[in-house]
């Protein structure tokens, strides 16, 4: 990683000094960092200089900061990371999720305690942090290990931003309430709906339960364990440290979402990293002309490759789309040369490397998107207003899929079951679908008109933060302190009566 040098030409809505601020973003997939990237983008575009560390979860991840970082640093996992070993990117399309716990999970936490234990011995950085007079720190919230680090080096006013809808972690951090009755654990849930009966909601409970009473409190013992063997046995709880951020910026927009309780402090700015579409070469436009009827275009994202596709799903999917030769399939493809006799006597599937994706979907003849809806995939089909087919194989996935199919711009399929008719009905559903159409493009207008646009937000936001210190005594929920008595975390709700375990707990 290289130093980088920018001079901001033109600032939109800085209104302040230029401030200096350090970025850390845990790299869990390339999309991650391209998120990362944009915040340190539009703080830098508006007169702030930014200094970006990357966290490498996962070593798979060949990108590298954006140039418009004043300094670039890359700490964690320099060699094979046990991430990229994961069921989920090794055989995505087997079932990753046990009754309680995704086993992601399981895996995720396992690396992320190990890069936490690289990360603070990593005596060079400490000193360069300890020698830098930062006005706030950014910090992506799946990790807590960078709270320790700044604290010790006396970086206490403290940002969060999440690359994808809130996780429970982020719940807690916000002192935000569970509410199993209709607010769904975005991890562990997996189930064909938002909307929830008996079962599903006895479900998310009991999933609630036991995150409440040990997922969440093993993880914060884990991480406090790794941070005292480095700082000492007095060092605070990374718990008590995570309460006094300032605000939280979400990867989401309100009207992707079902509603839920927020705080003050949360500030959702989905589409701050849509890119502009950009005109298409000749050779694109050639491409899509040739169909008769339209196009679709088939991504299942940065992190499952395609070598990783079980052949018989990658069969079911040809055959399905060559009951409709009046369309024309792009595939975003890796491994074509070795794999070039599965599309031999298909004339309408075209395996590519590469797609420009926004580019294409906001081409006149992109009529759908097959998808498996990470977070970015599904703002940018948004934006454009197109239809969905959702294919989601891990994390967020699921729960951006059904969010989509609830407000009618979409169909999910499970990935334990795509077959050919599966994928040939779901096609079939969305292609010449004139309602479906119709919701897309009045969602993709009010994304494109909502008042309040996320570069705004984001930017207004932490010139805020960095000017008034201490925002948590100011936008902190009273929950957050609360005692179990006083209020329920999980909202278990029997009679009228309220309970709530008290863990963790501490004064902050």
């Amino acid at each position: 990683m290289f130093p980088q040098l920018f001079i901001p030409l033109f600032s939109l809505f800085s209104t302040t000094s230029s401030l200096n601020i350090v970025l850390y973003s845990q790299v869990i997939g390339p999309s991650h960092l391209d998120f990362a990237n944009s915040l340190v983008d539009n703080l830098a575009n508006n007169g702030h200089s930014v200094d970006l560390i990357i966290g490498q979860l996962n070593t798979n991840n060949k990108k590298n900061g954006t140039k418009m970082a004043r300094r670039v640093r890359m700490v964690g996992f320099m060699e094979k990371s046990p991430w990229v070993s994961s069921t989920h990117l090794m055989n995505p399309f087997s079932e990753s999720r046990s009754f309680f716990q995704s086993k992601l999970m399981d895996v995720f936490e396992d690396a992320t305690i190990k890069m936490c234990d690289l990360f603070l011995s990593d005596e060079t950085l400490l000193e360069s942090l300890r020698n830098e007079k930062y006005d706030l720190a950014l910090i992506s919230a799946y990790d807590y290990c960078p709270l320790a680090l700044f604290h010790k080096t006396g970086i206490t006013n403290i940002a969060l931003f999440n690359p994808t809808p809130m996780f429970p972690l982020q719940t807690y951090a916000s002192g935000l309430p569970m509410l199993p009755s209709y607010i769904v654990d975005v991890l562990h849930f997996n189930s064909p709906t938002l909307s929830l009966g008996f079962w599903e909601r006895a479900f998310n409970l009991l999933a609630a339960i036991k995150y409440e009473f040990a997922g969440y409190p093993d993880f914060i013992k884990m991480t406090d364990s790794i941070v005292r063997k480095h700082y000492g046995e007095d060092f605070p709880s990374v718990h008590d440290l995570s309460l006094k951020h300032s605000v939280l910026f979400v990867n989401s927009n309100e009207l992707l979402e079902k509603g839920r309780p927020i705080s003050h402090k949360v500030k959702y700015i989905g589409g701050i990293n849509r890119k502009k579409p950009r005109t298409l070469s000749e050779e694109w436009e050639t491409l899509l002309a040739k169909s008769k009827k339209g196009n679709i275009i088939f991504s299942l994202g940065t992190q499952v490759v395609s070598s990783r596709i079980p052949d018989e799903i990658k069969i079911s999917l040809i055959r399905a789309f060559s009951h409709f030769p009046e369309y024309n399939f792009f595939w975003k493809y890796e491994t074509i040369e070795s794999d070039s006799w599965l599309f031999k006597n298909y004339t309408n599937v075209f395996p590519i490397n590469w797609l420009p994706q926004t580019d294409i979907l906001e081409h006149g003849k992109t009529i759908a998107f097959i998808s498996h809806m990470g977070l970015n995939s599904y703002l940018e089909a948004s934006y454009a207003g197109v239809p969905t087919i959702s294919i989601p194989i891990f994390a967020d996935q699921v729960y951006n899929a059904l969010n989509a199919q609830e407000k009618g711009i979409s169909v999910t399929i499970r990935k334990t079951e795509v077959t050919e008719e599966t994928i040939k009905e779901a096609l079939t559903k969305v292609i010449g679908n004139q309602e479906m159409k119709k919701k897309c493009l009045i969602l993709s207008k009010m994304l494109k008109e909502k008042p309040d646009q996320p570069e705004r937000r984001f930017i207004e936001w932490i010139q805020f933060a960095a000017k008034f210190k201490n925002l948590d005594e100011h936008l902190n929920l009273p929950s957050t302190l609360m005692s179990s008595l006083a209020t329920p975390r999980i909202g278990m709700y029997s009679k009228g009566i309220a309970i709530r375990p008290n863990h963790c707990r501490q004064s902050v």
